[in-house]
């Protein structure tokens, strides 16, 4: 039984649309809990086809990734690879939302019946989890968007205006520029876009 679920976890890890995941991932596609993820992911660790890194992070090499993917299209009817792509897309844009929410006036630290997968206790813990899973988040966002999911598009973007005065990823850092800020209004907006910052956005309350 537990060779069948980590055979399973490998051909669901296929669909992170990141380079390395953490074990929330795996808790996410498998709909399982996070401590038995892990323990899953860790197996996995020791028969060889993930990678664990020195951060607490796993990598599933680009070979492995398609091998998992082609069992997957095998093995998961279209309805179950479905599922965990919407458990996946929901998990990351619902975190994504409440670590913008940091930066936004009027919110500020998680609701207390907010359960989430990841700590996000401070405003530091968000930004590192909103800047480590942007491929992730960014990938999830334009999958709603191409699905027509535009309830879940809007929140994410109104979630994430403030945070765009910190985020690496819209002062030019990583090559990306601010067209890949979620909260960038069409041409001739005048609301406020990501770009270089000329002021420290400080957690909302």
């Amino acid at each position: 039984m537990r060779r069948r679920a980590a055979a399973r976890l490998l051909r669901l890890l296929s669909l992170v649309p990141g380079p390395d995941m953490t074990a929330a991932y795996g808790a996410a596609l498998s709909a399982t809990g996070l401590f038995e993820a892990e323990d899953v992911m860790e197996e996995l660790v020791e028969t060889g086809p993930l990678q664990a890194t020195f951060t607490g992070r796993y990598q599933l090499h680009d070979l492995l990734r398609l091998f998992a993917r082609a069992r997957l299209s095998r093995e998961e009817t279209p309805d179950e690879r479905e599922a965990a792509e919407d458990r996946l897309r929901t998990w990351l844009l619902d975190t994504a939302v409440v670590a913008g929410r940091w930066y936004k006036p009027g919110y500020g630290a998680p609701p207390s019946s907010w359960q989430g997968q990841v700590p996000l206790d401070t405003a530091e813990q968000a930004r590192t989890w909103l800047q480590s899973e942007a491929p992730a988040w960014l990938a999830a966002l334009r999958g709603a968007a191409h699905r027509g999911e535009h309830t879940q598009v809007v929140e994410t973007a109104d979630a994430m205006e403030w945070f765009c005065d910190l985020w690496v990823f819209c002062s030019g850092g990583t090559g990306q520029g601010s067209s890949a800020c979620p909260a960038r209004p069409p041409p001739h907006s005048t609301t406020r876009t990501c770009g270089p910052s000329t002021s420290t956005a400080t957690p909302g309350h």
